[in-house]
């Protein structure tokens, strides 16, 4: 449990100056493609992984 934990806390603060950077460089249109494409990567890999 501490281990997820860390994980995310160390992944939270590497994420956020990232997020900062891209949500004032792109406009929003760009950002919710971006986030959308993300998703669905995310989503069909935890579906490959199911199914294998």
């Amino acid at each position: 449990m501490a281990g997820a934990t860390l994980g995310l806390l160390i992944g939270g603060l590497l994420a956020a100056p990232i997020g900062a950077w891209a949500a004032k460089h792109f406009n929003p249109k760009v950002r919710v493609v971006l986030v959308g494409i993300v998703l669905t990567l995310t989503s069909l890999y935890g579906v490959y992984r199911a199914w294998s």
